[in-house]
């Protein structure tokens, strides 16, 4: 009878004759060794296929075949050693697997902005129950962006010279994804009072970097001074996404 190891591998490369491979697909539902031994060789190329990788295959075929050829070279056996081969092919498949796990979870514009959105909303003044500023700062702190958009307005309007309201504004037409606003509103909070200054660079850095602009955010970052809260993030940040 054929090595086992020998018919797995003469059938992944199609080289059986009809009545081998009638033979070698009786002895699947017959043969629980043989069947897993065919599994086994079975999940670890479709787990290259399946990544994507069309040419590791092939080129792990020719690794195999230069390994036999240098065999025979130095008479030694001229069978093909599966176990070896086997271990390339679960090396390949593994890191074909790193590669793509490493692709689904890269830092993408997305993914860096949520890490690093953590806007801190606290300017309800203390006796100020049931105000506009308390309903807006409870909007914002639920996430409810929408919401609090028309209050901050109104406090806008109030007190168009408050810093921590036109930020906030800003904040929040970034979140809803009007940067056509969001952006010289942030300008206008930076020129509103020094406190200021740097929070409004740093939330125009992450509104330029949620829209995927990602050189321009790394400029905008690069500005924050090192005496700033925010220059430790921003340097952080501004790393992950220099061009």
């Amino acid at each position: 009878m054929s090595d086992p190891l020998d018919l797995i591998e003469r059938y992944f490369d199609d080289l059986l004759s009809d009545s081998e491979r009638k033979d070698f697909e009786n002895r699947l539902t017959t043969d629980e060794q043989f069947a897993q031994a065919f599994q086994l060789e079975k999940d670890l190329l479709d787990g290259i296929e399946m990544m994507g990788n069309k040419n590791l295959k092939e080129d792990l075929k020719v690794y195999y075949k230069e390994e036999v050829e240098e065999k025979e070279k130095n008479k030694a056996s001229t069978k093909p050693n599966f176990i070896s081969r086997r271990m390339w092919l679960a090396a390949a498949s593994i890191a074909v697997l790193l590669i793509a796990f490493w692709w689904m979870n890269r830092p993408t514009p997305e993914r860096l902005y949520a890490e690093y959105f953590q806007p801190d909303f606290d300017f309800v003044e203390k006796g100020d129950a049931d105000g506009l500023a308390v309903k807006a700062e409870a909007a914002l702190k639920a996430e409810d962006y929408k919401r609090a958009f028309p209050l901050l307005e109104e406090l806008v309007k109030v007190e168009p010279k408050r810093a921590e309201y036109i930020l906030a504004l800003g904040i929040a037409l970034v979140e809803v994804e009007n940067y056509h606003d969001a952006i010289p509103t942030l300008l206008r909070a930076g020129t509103a009072s020094r406190y200021s200054q740097n929070e409004a660079l740093w939330y125009y850095g992450l509104a330029l970097l949620k829209q995927g602009n990602l050189e321009e955010s790394y400029i905008i970052l690069k500005q924050i001074p090192e005496y700033s809260a925010r220059y430790k993030e921003a340097t952080a940040l501004a790393k992950k996404i220099k061009p």
